[in-house]
């Protein structure tokens, strides 16, 4: 095992590029962020009345006062349209109770007698038997999936940009020498994808072989040497600078990273999914307070 080397510091453009750099990177922090916001919009406005299902309830009769097609889910031609029918009722205690609750393509008419299920000691809650109490329908709630495997996706790709984060602060450095240049059955944009394998040494003579795949492949076989960072605990796990985003120098005591600009387009972008999902719920949690979604 080498000597442990010194501890570098990361630059805020390595951090920036190892965690928003790449299509993987992309798709995973969009999917996340942009699916909590998707879904932040429109719970309020799902239908989740099944979540109490079990709690007491009693039916009392009511009115239909008016009835509108819900935009929604479609419009008057819209056979399947589900219609917005505002209600009230009159309560053994004379309390006036109205509320909204949207029925599926059935159209009621004013005047219309109808049965209000009423769960004990929650009013807000009232809807028409056999209605939805928000305009969307509980499979909606297959939504959450997006979050779900884009926060998954993330989670990921954010264990790998933290295990090449800490080859760089702290891994030994070594030149590799080409081994091997083998042509996958992969293309990117028409380009060939290539398998290379590169060996290096370790301070203390071990041996060991390191394989990228890279439709670029003349960005390992230039000018420059190819440089890898290596685990001096675990010398066979390495990363390869010329595999990270940007450019990236590694000096003394410091890695520096040079932000492309798709990169740093996206970690603009990614500060507006952040300032959208604060919005989107602090929109969610007013909605709440004025009508609890169960």
């Amino acid at each position: 095992m080498d000597d442990k080397p010194p501890k570098r510091k990361l630059s805020a453009g390595t951090w920036i590029n190892l965690l928003f750099g790449g299509l993987l990177n992309w798709t995973g922090w969009t999917l996340l962020i942009g699916g909590l916001i998707l879904n932040a919009l429109l719970m309020p406005n799902t239908d989740m009345t099944f979540i109490r299902a079990d709690r007491e309830t009693v039916e009392v009769k009511g009115f239909v006062l008016d009835v509108n097609v819900s935009h929604y889910m479609g419009n008057k031609r819209n056979k399947k349209a589900v219609y917005a029918t505002k209600w009230y009722t009159v309560l053994e205690t004379g309390k006036r109770l109205e509320g909204t609750s949207y029925v599926k393509e059935e159209q009621l008419r004013r005047g219309d007698g109808v049965q209000i299920v009423l769960p004990v000691g929650h009013d807000e809650a009232a809807k028409i038997r056999g209605s939805l109490a928000r305009p969307l329908p509980p499979s909606w709630l297959g939504l959450l999936l997006i979050p779900l495997s884009g926060g998954t996706l993330a989670l990921v790709r954010l264990g790998h940009s933290c295990r090449k984060a800490s080859l760089l602060s702290r891994g030994a450095l070594a030149h590799g020498s080409l081994v091997s240049k083998t042509r996958t059955n992969v293309e990117v944009n028409e380009s060939p994808v290539y398998s290379l394998t590169y060996r290096y040494s370790t301070r203390s003579g071990e041996a060991f072989e390191l394989t990228v795949r890279t439709s670029d492949s003349a960005r390992y076989e230039g000018e420059h040497a190819v440089i890898i960072a290596y685990d001096h605990r675990r010398p066979s796990r390495g990363v390869f600078l010329h595999a990270l985003p940007g450019m990236t120098r590694i000096e003394a005591d410091r890695v520096r990273t040079e932000v492309d600009s798709s990169t740093m387009a996206f970690a603009c972008f990614f500060g507006m999914l952040l300032f959208g999902l604060i919005a989107s719920c602090l929109y969610a949690t007013l909605m709440f307070q004025a009508r609890p979604f169960w």
